[in-house]
């Protein structure tokens, strides 16, 4: 909720967060309780140690990156071709494809084409 006080000064809303004098959103910050299961409060912890950073800062990455990999459209299906059949060649034996390469071959060591 933006409240402007007189003369259009910045008023800071109920909910904590500061707002500029145009009414654009510069940042939230809330405090709250989050209860989280013993196991990730402990890697949380660790992590948060590794990275010499807060635990306050490793809880908000985390959501963060949990939000974006939940909220992220899915990955499309790979493409696939549906092979359709044609029906016969009129005067192509299939079974001898190979045979016209080869006479194409021949033809060429002999020197005839």
């Amino acid at each position: 909720m933006l409240r402007l006080g007189r003369l259009g000064r910045q008023v800071i809303p109920r909910h904590g967060h500061s707002v500029s004098q145009a009414g654009a959103s510069t940042g939230f910050a809330m405090r709250t309780t989050l209860t989280v299961d013993d196991a990730v409060a402990v890697q949380l912890k660790r992590l948060a140690h590794r990275r010499r950073a807060s635990f306050k800062d490793t809880v908000n990455e985390a959501l963060k990156h949990g939000m974006a990999t939940m909220t992220a459209p899915p990955a499309t299906p790979p493409y696939r071709t549906r092979p359709r059949h044609l029906g016969a060649f009129v005067g192509i034996d299939p079974t001898r494809l190979g045979q016209a390469g080869d006479d194409v071959d021949d033809l060429r060591r002999m020197g005839t084409q």
